[in-house]
């Protein structure tokens, strides 16, 4: 974790990624590859020479079984505020896999995006 930690700063470091304020927004599915990223760029907001916000953000097509409870925990953990955005999806599609990818497209040129840059304001 240490040398993923280290290749993060680095990488802010060496193309100035982070600047004092900034609002970082991370992609989250509850998967281990967004998950680690959110864990260690909200680590890393305890060293980093300037402040930072981190958001997690996680499009929640509603469909069932999906539960986002233990992200909404960890983001708590990790002072990330978090929010899901829910775009729903007609269940009558969800037999049709190119007509669910087609609503998922369509709806998410839908979502205000300002209230995720804005941090849900």
């Amino acid at each position: 974790m240490q040398n993923l930690m280290g290749r993060i700063r680095r990488c802010a470091e060496d193309y100035n990624m982070i600047c004092a304020g900034d609002k970082i927004a991370v992609g989250v599915s509850g998967g281990k590859d967004s998950l680690s990223l959110l864990y260690l760029l909200a680590a890393l907001r305890r060293y980093y020479p300037v402040p930072y916000e981190l958001q997690a953000v996680t499009i929640d097509m509603g469909l069932p079984g999906m539960d986002f409870s233990p992200v909404a925990a960890l983001c708590e953990k990790l002072g990330a505020f978090y929010k899901p955005e829910q775009i729903g999806i007609d269940p009558a599609l969800s037999e049709d896999m190119l007509s669910v990818s087609a609503a998922i497209r369509n709806r998410l040129t839908l979502i205000r995006m300002r209230r995720v840059l804005d941090f849900g304001e």
